[in-house]
C-alpha cells in the first residue's frame, strides 16, 4: 500500500511536467509560426 502511493506520488509532478514542456512548446510554435 506504502509502494502504491509512492507511485502516484511521483507519478503526479512527472504528469505535470510534461503538460508543461507541450505547453511551452506549443506556445513557442504559435509564437514563431505567427
Amino acid at each position: 500500500m506504502l509502494d502504491h502511493m509512492n507511485i502516484r506520488h511521483s507519478d503526479g509532478p512527472a504528469c505535470f511536467a510534461v503538460l508543461f514542456q507541450i505547453g511551452c512548446l506549443a506556445t513557442l510554435f504559435a509564437w514563431f509560426s505567427q
